[in-house]
């Protein structure tokens, strides 16, 4: 049993390592904007693309946006995160959840490429779930619910049109979570001292 002395010493521990790690990524910027280039430019592709072509892109991007956000991270002069932070697993782990849901694109793959970006929104909203609670910010559950709802609604509406459409909704509204979420990081820590 835990007393409340210790669960207020375990809490602010908790909350440190989450402002650190909000701090250090300035809330996920680095990513969210990598991530908003390379569906804009696999949005992009789609134009320019047979359908097959542009939907690996799509299922592939993530090997391109994953290495540039971490030299965006240095480029900006981001702090590293310290080894010693007790939420460095689960910062790794939310990062590549991604991964263990790549099979299922590619059955939809299979099955239709045109229906990819809207199955990869999905899995992709779905994954900024735990960062509500890990980067503090009510602001990723809005993301989750727009990455996943509004490709859906697309997909509803357009059907197989929604190929290209798709990667041109969530890359510019991953951009604006980037600077909406580092303005809310800075203004809450910054506030608190972290420079």
């Amino acid at each position: 049993m835990i007393t409340t002395a210790a669960a207020s010493v375990e809490r602010s521990t908790v909350d440190a390592a989450r402002d650190e790690a909000r701090w250090c990524s300035r809330g996920g910027f680095a990513f969210l904007l990598a991530n908003g280039l390379s569906w804009t430019l696999t949005g992009i592709l789609t134009w320019l693309l047979p359908r097959p072509a542009a939907a690996l892109a799509i299922i592939w991007q993530g090997a391109v946006s994953m290495p540039l956000s971490f030299a965006l991270e240095r480029a900006l002069g981001f702090p590293r995160l310290p080894r010693t932070n007790p939420l460095t697993a689960l910062l790794i782990q939310a990062a590549s959840v991604q991964l263990p849901a790549l099979p299922a694109v590619i059955i939809v793959y299979s099955l239709n490429p045109a229906y990819v970006p809207a199955a990869f929104a999905a899995i992709v909203g779905g994954h900024f779930l735990p960062y509500i609670w890990i980067q503090r910010s009510a602001l990723y559950g809005v993301l989750a619910g727009i990455v996943s709802l509004v490709p859906f609604a697309l997909l509803v509406a357009l059907g197989e049109g929604s190929f290209r459409w798709i990667n041109l909704v969530v890359g510019p509204t991953l951009m604006l979570f980037a600077f909406l979420v580092r303005a809310q990081v800075e203004r809450e820590l910054g506030d608190a001292g972290y420079r």
